[in-house]
């Protein structure tokens, strides 16, 4: 079973970017005063950081018309959408070539 229940109006925030870089930073200040508005002073910087990495990497990959969009509920939700139909892959880390360890470089 499912409750749903509408949050208010201005619980959201909601935008739809053109697959541009040089908008990201515009984008991550309107972020910011959303968030003041909010009085989520405190997430700021962590959700610019996130915002900047959702965004960039829809532009790279996805294309356009990218859709991000803020849910202020219990928790801070951000969402990043893309027009592409493929999922993400998951990649690990390589171990990169200038690993130091103690008698060889790798």
């Amino acid at each position: 079973m499912t409750q749903v229940r509408q949050l208010p109006e201005d619980a959201t925030g909601t935008w739809e970017l053109a697959a541009d870089p040089s908008i990201v930073a515009g984008i991550r200040r309107q972020v910011a005063d959303r968030l003041t508005s909010w009085g989520l002073d405190h997430l700021v910087f962590t959700t610019e950081m996130i915002v900047s990495e959702l965004v960039t990497n829809a532009i790279r990959y996805g294309g356009a018309p990218v859709g991000l969009r803020l849910i202020r509920d219990q928790r801070l939700i951000c969402e990043a959408s893309d027009p592409r139909q493929t999922q993400p892959h998951l990649r690990r880390a390589r171990r990169s070539a200038l690993t130091y360890r103690p008698g060889c470089l790798m």
